[in-house]
């Protein structure tokens, strides 16, 4: 998997905030996606159903996810004005999409997420046919 396999396409009508975009990855384990993100100190909370995610001033904004990245964590290892970053579950694609604005999108957080995805989703693989990652 690479970080070029993503699509970003935009999913909000912006005014002075940064808009949010979907990007449809191949995010399939959600017990990988969760370790990654431990991977980069990215504290997360997991919900039952979509919850709001949060832009900079910490307004609700329309776009919801089950698994939401708090934006001061994000502020925190990568920016300096984030919003939250979410994961929704895509049920046609069997994966989540991850919903990030395009401030943070340039800033690069979802290429660092999906590249944490990636090592994470390999070296479970190589543990389970025995082999070993130095």
């Amino acid at each position: 998997m690479q970080v070029s396999d993503c699509n970003y396409w935009n999913t909000c009508i912006g005014d002075a905030m940064s808009a949010y975009k979907r990007i449809q990855c191949k995010i399939v384990n959600k017990e990988c996606l969760c370790q990654a993100l431990d991977n980069l100190n990215l504290t997360y909370t997991i919900h039952d159903t979509p919850v709001s995610l949060r832009g900079y001033e910490g307004q609700l904004r329309s776009q919801k996810a089950e698994i939401v990245v708090a934006k001061e964590k994000i502020n925190e290892h990568f920016t300096g004005a984030s919003n939250d970053i979410g994961f929704a579950w895509n049920a046609k694609e069997e994966a989540y999409d991850m919903i990030c604005s395009e401030y943070d999108a340039q800033c690069q957080v979802p290429q660092r997420i999906m590249q944490s995805y990636a090592v994470v989703v390999i070296q479970k693989a190589a543990q389970a046919n025995r082999f070993s990652i130095k």
